[in-house]
């Protein structure tokens, strides 16, 4: 059946949609890819198609871990003064050759090891020997009590109202310098020293 109803005509009016900000559309203007852009676009790129490449492929599978291990164990012996306990040495001593720990800093031969020391000119490691000879004496007067997990400056504490403090803290002052501020001796400025941890040694058995 035909539909013979009458179609009423009406004209568009645009100003409708002109007035109303709805409608309004501005064109965005185009971008400009700076040199910082297309750097990291030619960079990925770049990743991209090293990473496709069977070589990449192990690269990535082997290479990245045992980089990532690299880095982590440096900032581990950075952070930990792994450098500064006696394991490892710079200037090309290996350093304490010895594992101080709680049984045989009471067993070492702290006088073979000292004379050992200066016999190869090695004075730094000859000051941490005549240091924990030292701890080793005060901790048999009872004066201290001594434990691989303690500082030097717990010591000092520990040591607080005796009348050996004072040389103490100039003996511990002088150890910390040469050993963690791996500070270079002369044969003469040690022979200096060394008789100032003998006298403090004397005086704490006496």
């Amino acid at each position: 059946m035909l539909d013979s109803s009458t179609v009423a005509i009406r004209p568009f009016n645009d100003s409708i949609y002109k007035n109303d900000s709805a409608f309004i559309y501005e064109e965005m203007p185009l971008q400009t890819e700076t040199w910082w852009d297309r750097m990291w676009r030619k960079f990925w790129k770049f990743i991209d198609l090293l990473f496709s490449t069977k070589g990449g492929k192990q690269f990535f599978k082997w290479g990245l871990p045992a980089i990532a291990l690299c880095v982590l164990g440096f900032f581990v012996y950075k952070f930990t003064g792994a450098n500064k306990s006696g394991f490892f040495s710079k200037n090309g001593d290996t350093a304490f050759a010895y594992q101080i720990d709680e049984e045989n800093i009471h067993e070492l031969d702290f006088k073979t090891a000292i004379d050992k020391a200066i016999a190869n000119a090695n004075y730094r490691l000859a000051v941490r020997l005549l240091y924990l000879q030292t701890l080793k004496q005060l901790t048999d007067r009872g004066l201290i009590d001594w434990r691989i997990n303690k500082t030097n400056a717990i010591y000092v504490q520990e040591l607080a109202g005796n009348e050996q403090q004072t040389s103490f803290i100039q003996l511990t002052n002088y150890f910390d310098r040469v050993w963690y501020g791996e500070t270079t001796i002369t044969n003469e400025q040690f022979h200096d020293v060394q008789q100032s941890f003998i006298q403090f040694q004397q005086q704490i058995q006496s």
